[in-house]
């Protein structure tokens, strides 16, 4: 596996951080739940992009959830088998 430099690390959390707020609109009212998981696609392609996936979750506002044991995986050209990033 390749180690990844500050100037990967900091490309993939710009990337994470994009991808939370194009997911803040996207929150359906009065989520909640257990053992939860929201596919994100891109919105031009339809390409999976990453798998968002939770514990427990509850809708805090209007478009806040609050996951305990979140996790986060993307992928390269929507293959689940191409995993780039694993966050948890």
């Amino acid at each position: 596996m390749r180690k990844l430099n500050s100037l990967n690390i900091i490309i993939l959390a710009l990337i994470a951080v994009a991808m939370a707020f194009s997911l803040r609109a996207q929150v359906p009212k009065g989520i909640s739940g257990k053992g939860i998981q929201f596919p994100y696609r891109d919105p031009k392609s339809g390409t999976l992009k990453a798998i968002f996936s939770g514990k427990n979750a509850r809708q805090v506002t209007g478009s806040q959830v609050f996951i305990t044991d979140f996790a986060m995986k993307t992928f390269r050209n929507g293959n689940t088998n191409q995993i780039e990033l694993i966050a948890e």
